[in-house]
């Protein structure tokens, strides 16, 4: 056999082998380490985020739990106030020092009103207003004898958001006069609904 001349494009096809076999040979190292740490990192993600999602999970049903808690400490509230000694709708203005002290005391409430059975406010606690309620939900769940809580509305009457609640108003004999609404100071009801204790992440 005769030895075959070397010449350049011998030395380009050695470059080339020897890059071949460098890149195939750290392909080959690396894959086991990328597969193992996408398997690991697919595993932890998944785990973490159960663990989030049931933390979520507890977080909202104590909000739900505190929430529900709050709005029935309300009712108590508004039936302790609902039971007036007077004989008719006329005579609550008379009591309005008692009623602006009681409401003074619970940081829960922005105003208190009474309205007569055709809806006309007849007292205004905390706040100056006037008008008739007569076709508001809440004056007619609680005109048939039921404690009412509305969700969060614009209201007309103040110009501003509101959430009422609402009861029916008795006089010293037990007997419907009227209904009893206050409006739920929103930025104390908010601070308790997003009470989430919980980080940014």
């Amino acid at each position: 056999f005769q030895k075959r001349p070397f010449v350049a494009s011998d030395e380009v096809d050695y470059k080339r082998l020897t890059w071949r076999n460098t890149f195939l040979t750290i392909v080959l190292f690396v894959s086991p380490f990328l597969l193992l740490y996408f398997a690991v990192n697919a595993e932890v993600s998944s785990l973490i985020k159960n663990q989030i999602h049931s933390r979520l999970s507890d977080t909202i049903a104590e909000n739900i739990k505190a929430i529900s808690i709050f709005l029935q400490d309300r009712e108590t509230d508004l039936r302790s106030f609902s039971h007036l000694e007077v004989e008719n709708i006329r005579e609550v203005q008379s009591l309005a020092p008692l009623l602006k002290t009681l409401v003074s005391e619970k940081r829960w409430y922005d105003f208190l009103l009474i309205a007569d059975l055709e809806g006309n406010i007849v007292l205004s606690i905390n706040l100056d207003i006037a008008g008739n309620i007569a076709d508001r939900e809440y004056f007619r769940a609680s005109k048939a004898g039921k404690f009412f809580y509305s969700g969060v509305f614009f209201s007309d009457l103040t110009q501003s958001s509101a959430m009422v609640l609402s009861h029916p108003l008795f006089n010293r004999e037990n007997r419907t006069i009227g209904v009893l609404a206050a409006s739920l100071d929103l930025e104390s009801f908010y601070s308790l609904l997003f009470d989430l204790r919980i980080g940014k992440t």
